[in-house]
């Protein structure tokens, strides 16, 4: 028989493995982001350029005054960010190892990158300053997963590489499937592809039910609580 201490050790265990994959699922539920490279002149902000990248960690830029809003292909919100313009330096004075001041200086020319969370859908990206005045958008409807390549490539226009990708559109070329892809969308490698497919199917089912791995947690929490209890 396994001894009371044993048993509570196990469950203890179990409730911290069940939290550590909650906590991933609900970081990885959304990995891929929009990277928009801006530039900053005298509150004047400009794109500069806009791509998609994947990432585990969240890349969320926190509260700011400046807004990024992107539109879906109907011309309505689907989502909002904040960020700030990081234009403000700081600096200590001292000698001999003793800071005797220190302050800030704000930048009136800067270049920056902010992250706002990949839609499928999604036709631009609006940047708003404090006061909801529009600066600048732009087109991301090429990234759009639900955007035939047909007219991804009749319709956007670009440079194309040697093979006749779209590198406007964000193709380039596999030369195991001997075409134009999107490595965001797809891998190269076939094997590669069937592997990741079905991590992301299984990565989908969990984060379609993650509300019952939240009441398992808590009834483990419960009963090891219990356990605790009736020990003493």
């Amino acid at each position: 028989m396994i001894n009371k201490s044993i048993k509570n050790k196990i469950l203890f265990m179990g409730i911290l493995l069940l939290t550590n994959i909650l906590m991933t699922n609900i970081i990885s539920a959304s990995p891929f982001y929009y990277k928009i490279s801006m530039d900053y002149n005298k509150d004047v902000i400009d794109i500069k350029e806009i791509g998609v990248i994947f990432s585990q960690e969240d890349l969320t830029n926190g509260y700011g005054s400046y807004n990024i809003e992107t539109i879906d292909a109907n011309n309505k919100k689907i989502d909002s960010q904040n960020f700030v313009v990081p234009n403000t330096r700081f600096y200590d004075k001292g000698e001999n190892g003793n800071i005797s001041e220190g302050g800030s200086v704000v930048l009136e020319n800067v270049s920056f990158i902010v992250y706002a969370p990949y839609y499928a859908n999604a036709k631009e990206i609006i940047i708003y300053d404090k006061t909801n005045k529009e600066l600048t958008k732009a087109d991301v409807s090429m990234y759009s997963r639900i955007t035939e390549k047909e007219n991804v490539i009749n319709n956007v226009g670009g440079d194309k590489d040697e093979y006749g990708c779209l590198i406007a559109a964000g193709y380039s070329w596999c030369e195991e499937k001997q075409n134009c892809i999107r490595t965001w969308e797809e891998t190269c490698s076939s094997a590669k592809k069937t592997e990741k497919t079905s991590g992301n199917n299984l990565l989908e089912n969990i984060s379609n039910y993650w509300w019952v791995l939240i009441i398992i947690l808590i009834i483990l929490i419960i009963i090891l609580a219990y356990a605790m209890k009736k020990k003493r």
